[in-house]
């Protein structure tokens, strides 16, 4: 196996209320298989599927002071190759947007509250089929979950 990248990063304070980040990654990777039982002794070499070359994140947050903070968070994933056994061919890339919000802790530094919204413009979205544990079922894709949330309430004893 081998595997190469190069992944970039940046975060900047516009001021005490407002701030940003953004990534970007590229991984390039490839196996050799040794072999099989029908050709022993012939090796090929491929791409590592199901992993994107390229994804980047970015982000914005926007804090009220002693309330709560605002964050918007973008999240792209690029084409994903897939073995050439797969039917559906390479799985199309994505951008989803989440969306948090969290007070910052409350009575006496003893309560926090969350909400946490994943998908929040709910994008249809695929990833690769993964063969399944007996080695029998090879899904081609797998639909993955529209707008979904989580709201938390933390105590602090």
């Amino acid at each position: 196996m081998d595997i190469g990248g190069v992944e970039a990063k940046a975060d900047v304070i516009f001021s005490k209320s407002i701030s940003a980040f953004i990534n970007f990654t590229y991984q390039d990777g490839k196996q050799t298989q040794i072999g099989t039982v029908t050709q022993p002794g012939v090796d090929s070499s491929f791409i590592i599927p199901n992993i994107a070359k390229f994804k980047s994140n970015a982000g914005l947050a926007f804090r009220i002071e002693d309330l709560f903070t605002v964050s918007v968070i973008g999240n792209w994933v690029g084409t994903r190759q897939v073995l050439g056994t797969n039917p559906y061919g390479d799985v199309g890339g994505y951008f989803l947007t989440n969306l948090v919000i969290s007070t910052h802790q409350l009575y006496n530094n003893k309560v926090t509250v969350s909400l946490n919204i994943r998908n929040l413009f709910n994008v249809k979205w695929l990833d690769p089929g993964l063969r399944a544990g007996d080695g029998m079922l090879l899904p081609t894709v797998l639909e993955q979950p529209g707008i979904t949330g989580l709201f938390k309430i933390g105590f602090n004893f």
